[in-house]
């Protein structure tokens, strides 16, 4: 679930670097008896931050799990040590191997891969997304590098770290506790982001929210009706309630294009917005944030109770999030046939890019949200009742008698077992993990397999289809 929304392109802030003369030695630090790996982190209000590691041996290479960004933000304090990005894969290097590293950073929301690492409030608070300190281990730089940027083919260790955060500021954690001086949590492979600030959270039913002061007054003054409006259609579609969530949203000026960037973590919702089409009442950005609001509380309906999902399958729940949302919009009454058609054009259009390289499974990146979103889709009319949620409600029961985690093979058998087409489960297999010698064809002929009664013109574009995910008992 460590991938944007939605991100257009924003710029990256680079590290300043200190005179070689200048630079310190390396932090002593003092590792606990109950955990070896560690991750001491300062806060500063004006300067870089300084982020130190102690692991339980000496290393040569470790992999960061998410987000792409630090090969140009982050600045090594130890000689020899170095942050290389291998096929959109951050790899932590040291030479010679050793048991520790420190880096100073100065936080930005950069344009890589996943979530925004920080969340810059107009304030000046912020928020610091804890999953971008996660390491994977890997033997060498060489197997770092075969990985070839698919996560799905690694197969090391993930190790839980001691994050230590000090901070002058009151942190807000993700499970809406307030700490002051200094904060301690444990920290392996996903998170949500600890606030650093003084912005006084609001509260309805639903959401507990720190809401950037800068946020134009048009949206600040109906983000509570909106956000109310969302959870209670997905309650109504999921027929279940997940906890009150904790939002962070983040307003970045009304500069430049469009960039709505959001996380889910939880019970948390962490969401970065800026552009121009902010500065004003506009009704498509207002469709595009509260879509993007859909989106992320999808995944804490996906996901409540614990439930993980396999990696290198984004496709599993960030296409059927971006499904879910288009379903809410469209009880919303924001979201009607011909707006689908239009945005189902450029999601078909996508998908078939994305699969002319190779297989669906593994990929990250935008392959997951088009074609996840297709796949949903077609789940939905593949099924006797249409219904996507039903559908999901049955995937998660069968994930809960195993390991609470969600898998395309459990996905297959749920299909199966609620009562779609063998060959089309077959089709959907073919798509999802074969290369592919066409992929426009074998994506229609999936597409038409399932039910969908896709519609395409001369060109291979999507006219038109059922939506049955939104609309179940449409013809």
């Amino acid at each position: 679930m460590n991938v944007p929304c939605l991100v257009l392109a924003i710029g990256l802030c680079s590290c300043g670097h200190r005179a070689p003369s200048e630079k310190p030695s390396p932090k002593k630090l003092t590792t606990p008896k109950e955990q070896a790996w560690t991750v001491h982190v300062e806060y500063q209000d004006d300067g870089p931050w300084d982020i130190s590691y102690r692991f339980d041996g000496a290393h040569s290479a470790l992999v960061f799990d998410s987000s792409n960004y630090r090969s140009t933000s982050w600045s090594s304090e130890v000689p020899g040590t170095r942050i290389e990005n291998l096929h959109g894969l951050d790899v932590l290097l040291l030479e010679p191997e050793s048991s520790q590293a420190q880096f100073s950073v100065m936080p930005t929301s950069s344009t890589g891969r996943g979530p925004a690492p920080f969340l810059q409030f107009s304030d000046k608070s912020v928020a610091v997304h804890v999953a971008q300190f996660s390491l994977l281990t890997v033997s060498s730089r060489e197997e770092a590098e075969a990985l070839h940027g698919n996560l799905g083919k690694w197969h090391g260790t993930q190790p839980t770290l001691a994050l230590t955060l000090t901070s002058k500021q009151m942190m807000l954690t993700p499970d809406g506790r307030w700490v002051s001086g200094v904060l301690q949590m444990p920290v392996r492979g996903g998170g949500g982001y600890i606030y650093l600030g003084n912005i006084k959270p609001v509260e309805t039913d639903d959401v507990v929210a720190v809401v950037d002061p800068g946020l134009p007054d048009w949206l600040a003054n109906r983000f509570h009706m909106d956000i109310s409006r969302i959870y209670d259609a997905h309650r109504t579609r999921w027929g279940a309630r997940t906890n009150r969530a904790m939002v962070l949203l983040a307003f970045g000026g009304t500069e430049g294009g469009l960039e709505n960037r959001g996380f889910a973590a939880g019970s948390q919702l962490s969401m970065l917005i800026r552009g121009s089409a902010y500065a004003s009442e506009n009704e498509d950005a207002l469709r595009t944030l509260l879509w993007f609001f859909a989106h992320e509380a999808s995944h804490q309906f996906q996901f409540r109770g614990g439930f993980s999902r396999e990696a290198g399958a984004d496709w599993i729940s960030e296409g059927s999030a971006n499904t879910m949302a288009i379903a809410v919009l469209h009880d919303l009454g924001m979201m009607d046939k011909a707006r689908m058609e239009r945005r189902y054009w450029r999601t078909h259009r996508r998908c078939v890019t994305e699969l002319q390289d190779g297989p669906l499974e593994g990929k990250r990146g935008e392959a997951g949200y088009v074609c996840g979103d297709l796949i949903a889709q077609m789940t939905a009319a593949s099924l006797p009742d249409h219904d996507l949620f039903a559908f999901w409600n049955a995937f998660r029961k069968q994930a809960n008698g195993d390991t609470k985690r969600l898998t395309s093979e459990g996905y297959f058998a749920v299909l199966r077992e609620r009562g779609a087409d063998p060959a089309f489960v077959d089709s959907l297999v073919r798509l999802i993990r074969t290369p592919l010698d066409s992929a426009e064809a074998q994506l229609a002929e999936a597409m038409r397999a399932s039910g969908l009664v896709p519609q395409f013109a001369a060109d291979g574009g999507l006219v038109t289809m059922k939506f049955p995910a939104a609309m179940p008992s449409a013809d």
